[in-house]
């Protein structure tokens, strides 16, 4: 019986409501534009289920943004957010929007007629006798989870409270008028992001890619599409096998197994012909790295090419080496070393120690008594360093010697 009398004294009736959630779902649909969608979320209540509404918004810093409908009186505006501004001072986030924000509970009071929160001055009196609040209600704004900011509606009409079924309504509007904040505001990021993604795919002088769950092409830049010299409107929504040409064979595992196994591989050195260039051999770093939704759903394999034909060898080998373990296929006996150090902290230790346990200088060998080890270049004119053919004697085997050639100090 009390709910129904409430339903019956309710500032909107079911009919109503519903006519208004429909005309609010329309305008919020009409744009993405953030600071759009705040004003019509501030405006939209007004003046069917309130005579002043405020949205205070949490900004990404920690600090609460407030837009108002704007009351048509200049000097009630000014004196609303006066008030609320002393209000929240004196009351050190305890009371009001700030609570509200932060427990995600709403706030009714049915009828403040007369009353007064906080002191008045002594110009403010008589505006704020003329406004005559008289009911108002304050809902949180939750999107996905979150508690993004708070909604208030204030009533200044003579015999308009608000009653609970008010607050039950208002807080299905401001669950949508949340979900449209939120998404303009994604909307706002995403842009944003979307700018600096283009500049670095367009300034930047290696090849990247992008490249959805089923290895179809989303975008490359101009480095990458030169690889295999179609032009990058030809690439998008072509599968990477075909854009790789004969570098598919090498090249196809390291995406595929950043795919399978969610973990990124880097600097994976691959050789041979690009589909731009038939005959002549190039070699690139290429490094492919899993893109997660922000439920860890993968959602496709972003990679960096970089050309490093002409590079010494050690300098681009080194990267590859050093994983040759993780390579989807990998084998031989460098790949087994790999991946037994990597795998055993033991064998690590061993395998650090064996210098200091195992091998003792010649004196025949090196200059400066130095401790010698291998360089896969020759020695140029004037370098210090031992002689080729440097002689290294084993304890185990005193009366013999490892011969190595092209050695030189670690410096």
């Amino acid at each position: 019986m009390a709910r129904t009398e409430e339903r019956q004294g309710a500032v909107m009736d079911p009919q109503t409501a519903l006519g208004f959630l429909a005309q609010a779902s329309g305008v919020l649909a009409a744009s993405l534009d953030y600071e759009h969608t705040l004003s019509e979320v501030a405006r939209l209540a007004v003046p069917d289920l309130a005579d002043w509404c405020a949205i205070d918004i949490v900004e990404p810093d920690g600090t609460t943004r407030q837009v108002t409908s704007v009351h048509p009186d200049s000097e009630a505006e000014a004196l609303l957010l006066e008030l609320r501004r002393r209000y929240r001072a004196e009351k050190q986030g305890a009371e009001g929007t700030a609570r509200v924000i932060a427990t995600g509970e709403p706030e009714l009071a049915r009828d403040v007629t007369g009353q007064v929160a906080i002191e008045l001055e002594e110009g403010e009196i008589e505006i704020y006798r003329r406004m005559g609040p008289r009911s108002y209600m304050i809902v949180p704004l939750v999107a996905r989870g979150r508690t993004i900011g708070a909604l208030t509606f204030l009533s200044l009409r003579e015999g308009r409270h608000y009653n609970g079924s008010d607050l039950d309504f208002a807080q299905h509007l401001g669950g949508r008028f949340a979900l449209a904040v939120d998404n303009s505001r994604l909307y706002e990021e995403a842009e944003r992001s979307r700018g600096l993604l283009d500049t670095l795919f367009a300034s930047a002088p290696i090849g990247l890619g992008y490249f959805d769950s089923e290895l179809r092409c989303v975008r490359v830049n101009e480095a990458f599409a030169r690889i295999d010299g179609l032009s990058v409107a030809e690439h998008v929504g072509r599968p990477l096998s075909d854009l790789l040409g004969p570098l598919a064979e090498r090249a196809l595992p390291l995406y595929r197994h950043a795919l399978a196994s969610g973990e990124p591989l880097l600097e994976q050195e691959v050789e041979g012909e690009a589909p731009a260039a038939p005959g002549e051999v190039r070699h690139w770093l290429v490094s492919c790295t899993p893109v997660r939704a922000g439920d860890g759903t993968i959602l496709g394999v972003s990679s960096v090419v970089s050309d490093v034909t002409g590079a010494p060898r050690p300098a681009r080998a080194r990267a590859g080496r050093a994983q040759a373990g993780d390579l989807p296929g990998a084998s031989g006996r460098a790949a087994r070393v790999v991946a037994r150090l990597r795998d055993d902290p033991a064998e690590r230790r061993e395998h650090r120690g064996a210098g200091d346990r195992g091998l003792v200088r010649d004196p025949r060998g090196g200059r400066n008594g130095r401790p010698q080890a291998r360089c896969r270049r020759p020695r140029r004119p004037g370098e210090g360093g031992a002689r080729v053919g440097a002689r290294f004697a084993l304890p185990d085997r005193p009366g013999r010697a490892d011969r190595s050639t092209r050695r030189y100090p670690l410096r």
